[in-house]
């Protein structure tokens, strides 16, 4: 099995995949991960005009939540996540971070 990182894309529809809560002993190389998808929501949010205040209202999620996953300060849940890139007509995917050995 390939390691897998976390991207975004345009949605092509509304489905959306839950995933059992985080383990707590997952890598350390998760921290950049973090970093690039809090970049990337901020990025979107601006791209929008959206404020943190609406962006959270929008997407049922505090705007102080939203400050701290756009800053790494939390760990984020994959429903948190999944609202608020449906807000942010992102997708949230899991893509190999390096092809499989066969």
């Amino acid at each position: 099995v390939a390691d897998a990182v976390p991207s975004f894309e345009k949605a092509d529809s509304d489905v959306a995949d839950r995933a059992p809560p985080a383990d707590e002993t997952a890598p350390a190389v998760a921290a950049p991960a973090i970093a690039a998808m809090a970049r990337v929501l901020r990025q979107a949010r601006e791209g929008l005009g959206l404020s943190q205040r609406e962006l959270g209202r929008r997407a049922g999620v505090p705007q102080s939540h939203v400050s701290k996953i756009e800053g790494g300060q939390v760990d984020l849940r994959l429903s948190s996540l999944v609202a608020l890139a449906r807000v942010l007509d992102l997708e949230v995917r899991l893509v190999a971070a390096r092809p499989a050995v066969e």
